[in-house]
């Protein structure tokens, strides 16, 4: 998942609503997620950025 997120913030800034609705819709639905999941994997996401 961490890996789509990338791939779709790359196109463009995306809020996290935004994000989890465009997932959602690339994936046809059959991989529905929780808010709760996207808001958990940006934060990951940003915290080993700034480990980098």
């Amino acid at each position: 998942m961490k890996f789509a997120f990338l791939s779709m913030l790359s196109e463009h800034p995306r809020s996290v609503g935004k994000l989890k609705t465009d997932f959602e819709n690339r994936t046809r639905n059959t991989w529905p997620i929780n808010i709760g999941q996207v808001y958990q994997t940006i934060k990951r996401l940003t915290r080993e950025g700034q480990r980098c």
